[in-house]
């Protein structure tokens, strides 16, 4: 099986892309909505932000609150590589396994 990653910067047209590609039954993976979901309380990548950033990253309601995160770790170059680093851990292996499926 070909495996494509469709790479580009905000804006830049990959969920049109994707789009296309899913109109014609070529499946996508839409890896910024597995990165809202691996951020979700209860995964694994949630324990491991928290555990290394603090709960002053957390909302009101107990999740991952995106814009203290960026805050936090936005300004910070070894802050924002640990961020990358934990959060494309759990990313990627959540790709690997959409893959396997």
């Amino acid at each position: 099986m070909l495996t494509v990653g469709l790479t580009g910067s905000s804006g830049s047209g990959k969920g049109y892309v994707s789009d296309i590609m899913k109109s014609v039954g070529i499946p996508c993976l839409d890896t910024d909505k597995v990165c809202r979901d691996v951020y979700m309380k209860g995964n694994e990548c949630y324990d491991d932000l928290v555990h290394n950033f603090g709960e002053d990253i957390l909302g009101d309601d107990g999740e991952i609150d995106r814009k203290k995160l960026f805050n936090l770790t936005f300004t910070d170059k070894d802050k924002y590589e640990q961020l990358n680093s934990i959060a494309f851990y759990h990313i990627m292996r959540q790709k690997k396994k959409w893959i396997d499926e």
